[in-house]
């Protein structure tokens, strides 16, 4: 395998593993903004 692919290879697999972390983190983000909204419909408040 030669350096160049290697790169790529590392490339896109950081690419991936960020896109995953960010999508992560955004759902993780709204519901968390939707309990702090809605604190009656989460089961914070028991």
């Amino acid at each position: 395998m030669s350096a160049r692919a290697k790169w790529l290879v590392v490339l896109g697999v950081f690419l991936i593993l960020l896109a995953l972390l960010t999508w992560w983190g955004w759902n993780a983000w709204q519901e968390f903004e939707y309990d702090m909204r809605h604190p009656e419909q989460s089961g914070w408040m028991d």
